[in-house]
């Protein structure tokens, strides 16, 4: 091989050494660009799951709420119905 061809293939060489680097260094910031994107979605997965445990916890609460009415008021709204049904014997209205 002579002197010219040779220096030709270490040219063609070093070019494939820079692409080869290029090319390993481009990889190498999608990879990292994708950890961040992870990254993110993990935040997300994160964030609906805290918003699902709220759910739970705000649906569990309405669903109490007729309970805790009944146990709150339950005896202040017989007070109330035996005073009406005294006030109705006392009118004559008594059904």
């Amino acid at each position: 091989m002579d002197t010219e061809t040779k220096v030709q293939f270490e040219k063609m060489h070093e070019s494939f050494d820079k692409l080869a680097v290029m090319v390993a260094n481009g990889f190498a910031e999608v990879r990292e660009r994708f950890e961040h994107v992870d990254q993110r979605f993990d935040r997300v997965d994160e964030d609906i799951a805290e918003l699902r445990n709220e759910i739970r916890s705000i649906r569990a609460e309405i669903e109490r709420i007729p309970d805790d009415i009944d146990a709150t008021y339950a005896g202040t709204l017989n007070s109330l119905l035996e005073r009406v049904s005294v006030i109705e014997k006392k009118l004559g209205i008594t059904a």
